[in-house]
């Protein structure tokens, strides 16, 4: 349904080693959806932690390489 959220999902749970996606309840009903990624852990609270700590950075990270290329286009 939702193309582009699948390469976002994709990274975290490959860099949390966690298995995201599968079947959710839409209004009441159930419906199927592959899973991404490889079950190397049991999914915990702390995951949701960590992916918060991984946009953050990669905002920063894109904040900093945008304000360089700046600097070296200004």
């Amino acid at each position: 349904e939702s193309p582009n959220s699948g390469y976002p999902e994709s990274a975290v749970s490959g860099l949390l080693g966690i298995q995201l996606g599968g079947s959710h309840l839409y209004k009441g009903v159930l419906v199927e959806k592959p899973t991404i990624g490889d079950k190397q852990v049991d999914t915990k609270t702390i995951h949701v932690k960590h992916s918060i700590q991984i946009m953050y950075r990669s905002q920063i990270s894109f904040i900093i390489i945008y304000i360089v290329i700046w600097l070296l286009i200004k």
